[in-house]
């Protein structure tokens, strides 16, 4: 007995288009729920949101084939936000963002990162989808800003605000990258209650806090010293809905080997 085959289940997330393939011309492409996938009269789906849909061709009431089911899954996309204008982080940035990018797949949302590195300035950049003779996904320039306070949480604002406006999607999150002191009290160290150091400048933790909407990202990654203490959630209990950090001191090379193998779990959280 031959067993009939079964249509496919395929996932995708929200926002990007697979083309599929008809066994005859003469049909109608259909999608039984077009709030969550449409598709042309080419056979291009389009996910739009969240759910399930169900892919099919339509040539009469009697002769309707599936060519497949669509898991549709948010579209997430995530910043990256480097402080690097300091001697130990600035040694480290190169690396990470090479793990990121040889990690990284470009079909569930999109990345960027901030980066303010000595001598270099600060930009704001995006992974592409093009690969490099190293198998490193490429970079693109969205903005170059020269030298600046990466510590002033004006520019962690703008480059939220930008992610947002540029590059819309269902949910976001964020990697933190720099030095940090939590919330240990005056005299504990030499920078309390901070985070970013870029040179001689400090951000206050509640103005980090201050710089990010409420309700704005899914998670925040800290890889970042001292910041998995309860004052500190607390002041970022109104940002978001996770928090990954350190109640100790991450020593180099911190995240680095983690991010190529783990980079993509981030998209489907």
């Amino acid at each position: 007995m031959i067993e009939p085959e079964v249509p496919p289940t395929i996932e995708i997330h929200s926002g990007y288009s697979i083309q599929l393939a008809a066994s005859s011309r003469n049909v109608e492409w259909r999608s039984d729920n077009p709030s969550v996938a449409t598709v042309s009269s080419t056979g291009l789906v389009t996910a739009k949101g969240k759910g399930k849909a169900v892919i099919y061709t339509y040539a009469s009431e009697e002769k309707q084939d599936i060519v497949c089911y669509l898991d549709v899954y948010p579209r997430r996309n995530i910043l990256f936000y480097i402080g690097a204008d300091d001697n130990l982080i600035n040694s480290d940035t190169p690396g990470k963002i090479n793990q990121i990018r040889s990690g990284w797949q470009p079909d569930k949302g999109e990345l960027l990162i901030y980066a303010d590195r000595q001598g270099e300035g600060a930009f704001l950049l995006r992974v592409n989808n093009i690969p490099d003779a190293n198998g490193y996904y490429g970079l693109d320039t969205l903005a170059v800003y020269g030298a600046e306070n990466s510590a002033d949480a004006a520019m962690l604002t703008r480059s939220i605000n930008k992610m947002i406006s540029d590059y819309p999607a269902d949910s976001y999150g964020m990697i933190f990258f720099s030095h940090a002191s939590g919330w240990l009290p005056q005299g504990a160290l030499n920078r309390p209650r901070s985070m970013v150091i870029d040179g001689g400048n400090e951000m206050e933790y509640t103005d980090f806090a201050s710089a990010i909407p409420d309700g704005q990202f899914d998670f925040i990654i800290f890889e970042a010293c001292l910041m998995a203490d309860v004052m500190s959630m607390y002041e970022l209990r109104n940002k978001t809905e996770y928090i990954l950090a350190s109640s100790a001191e991450i020593v180099s090379p911190g995240f680095h080997d983690i991010y190529k193998e783990k980079i993509m779990n981030l998209f489907d959280t």
